[in-house]
């Protein structure tokens, strides 16, 4: 009579620390790809999102956003989207209106901001690639490298719309009132975001080929008489 025993680890306990860390590094890419795609979007897209809005003397309303802006009081006008815009504001100065730049170089710097949409791009191609490794395993370290490539690019455009809207809001307050808008926060978030998902990647990818290497399924046959 013949007796069939095969001993293996059982999946739950196998992937019992993989799938948290995966789960927790998903969540946080994707909430940060949506942070990022927002602040892409932001105007002459969508009006209420925008990194600096000016209100001047007369009320008319100036939003900067990632390639573009919005200007005027109940009815806004837009500009034409682009990569790469001037970022201009008019000063009152011994009674005629003087036409100035607020942040220098400004189609340099806001061009720059075209690595916002490149950064969330990159981010949901690593969410894709996390959630499709839910379902196999192995897949992690692509989506740590994508996700990593990701938070470079997120962290750099960041800076560089810090220091561009930084500069335009001091320069902007002799024209009338400047506030950051939601963009440069949902910029920030998602770079933030995809930092912290890092290192829950990392742990993932390291449990994958711990557990890859623990899969060898012993099986015993013993043959009783």
């Amino acid at each position: 009579m013949a007796d069939t025993t095969s001993s293996k680890l059982a999946p739950s306990h196998r992937y019992r620390s993989f799938p948290l860390n995966l789960t927790v590094a998903t969540f946080l890419t994707l909430g940060a790809s949506i942070c990022l795609w927002l602040a892409s979007f932001s105007a002459p897209f969508i009006k209420r999102f925008y990194y600096l809005r000016v209100d001047d003397q007369e009320g008319v309303k100036t939003k900067f956003g990632t390639f573009g802006y919005c200007h005027g009081g109940e009815f806004e006008q837009c500009s034409s989207r682009s990569v790469g815009y001037v970022a201009a504001m008019m000063t009152p100065i011994g009674g005629s209106q003087y036409r100035y730049n607020i942040i220098p170089n400004s189609e340099g710097l806001t061009g720059s901001l075209v690595l916002t949409p490149i950064a969330a791009g990159l981010a949901t191609i690593a969410v894709i690639w996390l959630a499709v490794s839910w379902f196999r395993r192995r897949g992690a370290l692509i989506g740590f490298l994508l996700a990593f490539v990701a938070a470079i690019v997120a962290v750099l455009s960041f800076i560089l719309a810090l220091v561009a809207f930084v500069v335009a809001h001091r320069r902007a307050k002799r024209a009338g009132n400047p506030r950051y808008g939601a963009a440069l926060w949902l910029h920030m978030s998602g770079a933030i975001a995809l930092l912290l998902a890092l290192p829950f990647l990392l742990l993932a990818w390291l449990r994958q080929r711990k557990n890859a290497r623990q899969s060898v399924v012993t099986t015993t046959t013993s043959y009783r008489p």
